[in-house]
């Protein structure tokens, strides 16, 4: 492969490993600094979100948690600047690009997902009742995006119908690519051995490839949870933590170089987004084994969402 396209842009292979470099290095190499802003509890303030962010009754992170947990910045060391999420700057990598936005995978997905609205609705100073459509994003320049999430924890190919068994929740997400310009997967925290875990994610991404060439596609891995139950963790740690050996957890970071290196040796035009290595240190943000607070690590996933789809537009006018 000699040229890479990606969003819109097209990059040769020079080009585009030096951006995937660049999504590493925001993601590998920082730490966690305290940073005493106020914390708008959301739940309070955008009432009207109830109806579609679907905490419940009350964020339990304000309930059991320090609050001060949720007042932590990742400032990367990385030598590439790294900014907070801008609506009109996300909007804008969206010009030219036609289509919706669509993440796919697990509940902690559906977090992401949630987080994105979040992001959006602080940066663009909209509330949920300036939107007629939940899954419309009223951008700052009064155009519109359209983001939309699918539970379905194992990414499967479903054609119809959706499936609720103990193991996963999977539903059909396939017949929504046709306008779709961004894609955002991930298979959830949901053990399989190496080899079916490896033919399940090959089986989708070929998938997406071959009938959906224009959907350009970032993959997230996956962090491992944490025994809030056990433990108390009062700060975020400053290496990575021994993983608790429950549920596969211990597994996860040999399975996320292995989907890392399917995807640069078969797939290198997706861009892979680290988020395992900023979220493992963020055992004090945890409301249960797998969720987190939001604010949180979760609001560093959509940064590097943002980061990467800005570098990515304006790659080719300002360089690397």
């Amino acid at each position: 492969m000699t040229s890479i396209e990606f969003f819109g842009q097209h990059f040769n292979v020079s080009e585009w490993l030096a951006i995937k470099n660049i999504v590493d290095c925001w993601a590998k190499n920082g730490t966690w600094v305290f940073n005493n802003k106020t914390i708008v509890d959301r739940i309070e303030d955008y009432r009207a979100c109830h109806r579609f962010i679907n905490y419940g009754p009350k964020n339990p992170c304000f309930m059991i948690l320090d609050f001060n947990s949720l007042k932590y910045d990742w400032l990367t060391t990385c030598p590439y600047a790294f900014r907070q999420f801008r609506a009109d700057e996300f909007c804008a990598t969206f010009d030219g690009v036609p289509g919706d936005l669509i993440i796919v995978g697990d509940s902690v997905n559906k977090q992401l997902h949630t987080s994105l609205k979040e992001s959006f609705l602080l940066s663009s100073g909209n509330t949920c009742d300036d939107w007629t459509d939940i899954d419309r994003y009223r951008c700052p320049n009064n155009s519109t995006l359209r983001v939309l999430f699918f539970r379905n924890d194992l990414i499967s190919l479903l054609e119809a119908n959706e499936s609720f068994t103990k193991h996963a929740y999977e539903t059909v997400w396939i017949h929504n690519l046709a306008n779709v310009s961004l894609l955002i997967l991930n298979r959830g925290a949901h053990f399989e051995t190496d080899d079916k875990l490896m033919s399940d994610v090959n089986q989708t991404i070929y998938y997406v490839r071959t009938v959906h060439p224009n959907v350009s596609i970032i993959w997230r891995n996956t962090p491992p949870g944490v025994d809030v139950r056990a433990f108390v963790f009062t700060a975020p740690f400053t290496s990575p933590p021994p993983v608790q050996h429950r549920f596969h957890w211990e597994e996860f970071s040999r399975q996320n170089e292995l989907v890392r290196q399917l995807l640069d040796t078969h797939y290198p035009e997706v861009i892979y987004l680290d988020v395992f290595s900023p979220s493992v240190l963020r055992s004090d943000a945890h409301y249960d084994e797998l969720h987190y607070c939001i604010p949180g690590p979760l609001s560093v996933w959509v940064d590097l969402i943002f980061n990467t789809l800005v570098m990515i537009s304006s790659y080719h006018l300002n360089g690397a």
